[in-house]
Order: C-alpha cells, then structure tokens, then sequence
C-alpha cells in the first residue's frame, strides 16, 4: 500500500507499506540488531533476531521510502495484538509520520489476521517519552507499569481498544 505524509510546508513523502518479504529479512536484522540492543537479550544473535521478526504469529511490517527501509514494526497476532517493538532508523521519515503509519498498519492488518482480538497492546521504557506521547497521540491508553522489568527500567504498557 503506498501512503502520502504531508507536513506543513506541503511537502509529500511516499512510504510504501508491506508485510516483510524474504527479500527484506536480512536488513531487518541488521537494523534490529543494530537499533534494539537494550530491548534484546545481549546474548542475541542474528539468527535469533530473524527467528524473531520472521515467525509464524509475528506481524512484521516494514516501510519503505525510495525502495529503502526507514522503519519497521513487528509484533505478535494471537488471542491480542501486541507490539513488541517500532524501529524508525531515518530521521527525516520519523519526521513525516511513518512511525504513526505503521501502528495504524499494524492494528488494522493484525485484527484482520486475528478478528477475535479487542486490543493492541504494546510495553515501552518510560523514560522514552517521545513513543510514549506517539502511542498515546494515537488513542493509546496506559494499561500498567512494571517495575525494573527492563534491567533498571521500568516499563509502561499501553493499550488501544480495536
């Protein structure tokens, strides 16, 4: 599906949003790899990472500007949605709303995977202020804190009703 962002001088950036192809796993890994390593256990490699983002009851969707990736978003579709991670690694791409594009993607491609589902969920450190205020901007509602649950982090988990 090929989405338009607009800004407010006008300008218009394409994404182009798809489910992630064999074509893209490597990429993504090494962008995960590269991005998340204080979400993964630092004991994780590559192959895990792809076992990861790959697996059957994942939902990994990738977006892509000018045939590039700039972001991705993957999560679980089972009994509830969850969102395990969003790596947006192009700033200017950030800029124009593709993080919000692919939770919107996610949402409604995974209640289309798995229809019994009433809500997507997601758990984010809370000291990452700007996801927070993303999900939140996107009707995402505070479901719960853990404590330390991340290292020495606490975690916030979010949660939308679909």
């Amino acid at each position: 599906m090929d989405i338009k962002s607009h800004n407010s001088r006008r300008e218009i950036m394409s994404f182009l949003v798809e489910q992630l192809s064999v074509n893209d796993i490597d990429e993504c890994t090494t962008i995960v790899a590269s991005m998340a390593k204080e979400m993964l256990p630092s004991e994780t490699d590559r192959d895990s990472v792809r076992r990861i983002i790959s697996d059957a009851n994942v939902l990994t969707l990738v977006a892509k500007k000018n045939k590039r990736i700039v972001a991705m978003i993957s999560g679980t579709c089972q009994a509830s949605l969850n969102i395990a991670f969003l790596i947006v690694s192009d700033e200017e791409s950030a800029r124009h709303g593709v993080g919000s594009l692919l939770i919107d993607n996610f949402a409604e491609i995974g209640k289309k995977r798995s229809p019994a589902s009433r809500y997507v969920t997601t758990s984010l450190v809370t000291d990452n202020t700007a996801a927070v205020a993303l999900y939140s901007a996107k009707g995402y509602e505070v479901g719960g804190f853990l404590k330390e649950a991340l290292g020495a982090k606490d975690l916030i988990i979010l949660r939308k009703k679909l």
